[in-house]
């Protein structure tokens, strides 16, 4: 059954999903129906089980069926990394959302050739989207902190 991470609290029996990422996956890739079910889980690690009620335009109304509580956490696990070159540390990041760590620290150390600065909101936004891409195939039920 497909995946999909929805940022906020769901409270009420139907949801509607507007991310177009989300939607563009939902409706031409996975090509899914009126009546087609999926998993959602959400921010606070429950998940749910939805029916597409309805398509929009720009967004899918689901139908919530049922309600899987969050599951108490064992262990947490950091994983504190120094910043590889290029674009490797997607890979790192996407391989330890996978493996279950709670937090990924990225690292300036004195000897790492890519520098991390304070205007890198593109980078740490675009890790937050692979983890969640991560947690949606793996089936985790809850993202790392990045």
């Amino acid at each position: 059954m497909p995946r999909i991470y929805v940022s906020q609290k769901i409270t009420q029996d139907t949801l509607s999903v507007s991310d177009a990422d989300q939607l563009h996956h939902l409706r031409d890739v996975l090509r899914l129906k009126t009546g087609d079910r999926i998993t959602v889980f959400d921010s606070e690690g429950c998940e749910y089980t939805a029916a597409i009620a309805g398509w929009e335009k720009k967004q899918v109304l689901l139908s919530i069926q049922a309600c899987r509580p969050p599951q108490p956490e064992r262990y947490r696990i950091s994983v504190a990394c120094a910043v590889p070159k290029k674009s490797r540390l997607d890979d790192v990041v996407d391989k330890l959302t996978q493996l279950g760590v709670s937090a990924i620290i990225p690292l300036n150390t004195e000897r790492v050739v890519a520098r991390l600065t304070e205007k890198e909101d593109a980078r740490l936004e675009r890790w937050r989207r692979i983890a969640r891409s991560a947690a949606e195939q793996s089936r985790r039920t809850t993202l790392p902190a990045i």
